[in-house]
């Protein structure tokens, strides 16, 4: 399981030249389920909150033509790996909240119009951010994102 999740961030790592056509996707994907099959929440937690939260991540960059499908799953495994990822794991948590809020971000400006309850969601994430990160970076970076979240909202209708 841990050659799988490494072998998986391999192929996403992979410099742009190098990947030739969606072979290295669907290695990369595989890779990520095996994972999944072996790390499962009750016997190895941390473990499994790890690959959730890298395969969302690959999720994302993978190219637009394969992304767009994938982006329910993505907030899917983000959201399995914060049942997980816990205040009691402030960095683990705080990456984790981070890459939802950017996951979530892209959901929300494919919509004409916004959610009210979404935007007051990515509003308390980043806030939660803020007052767990142990680091000024992390704080930074959700600072940046309450930002990107008023900017996102200009010209968009909030229901």
């Amino acid at each position: 399981a841990q050659a799988h999740h490494r072998l998986a961030q391999l192929y996403v790592e992979m410099p742009e030249d190098q990947k030739q056509g969606t072979p290295w996707i669907e290695t990369s994907a595989k890779s990520y389920e095996e994972a999944l099959n072996y790390f499962n929440k009750v016997r190895f937690p941390y473990e499994y909150a790890s690959v959730c939260h890298d395969y969302a991540r690959a999720l994302m960059i993978y190219p637009d033509e394969v992304r767009t499908d994938n982006l329910e799953k993505v907030m899917l495994l983000f959201e399995d790996a914060l049942v997980i990822r816990t205040s009691e794991m402030p960095e683990e948590r705080c990456l984790t909240l981070l890459n939802y809020l950017e996951a979530r971000l892209e959901v929300e400006n494919t919509k004409a119009s916004m959610d009210r309850s979404r935007v007051i969601e990515m509003q308390e994430v980043a806030l939660e951010i803020i007052s767990l990160a142990p680091s000024d970076e992390l704080k930074t970076r959700a600072t940046v994102y309450l930002k990107v979240i008023k900017k996102a909202l200009q010209g968009v209708t909030i229901q």
